[in-house]
């Protein structure tokens, strides 16, 4: 396995930014989620 797919990822509201952020996730499983926020 590639060592990029070991690297972990996160979606999720923090209170600081105000709004979702997301890091090393693709953009279709983030967008399907922010749909459903």
């Amino acid at each position: 396995m590639p060592a990029e797919h070991l690297i972990p990822g996160f979606f999720g509201k923090i209170p600081a930014t105000g709004d979702f952020v997301a890091r090393r996730l693709d953009r279709e499983f983030v967008h399907f989620w922010d749909r459903l926020a």
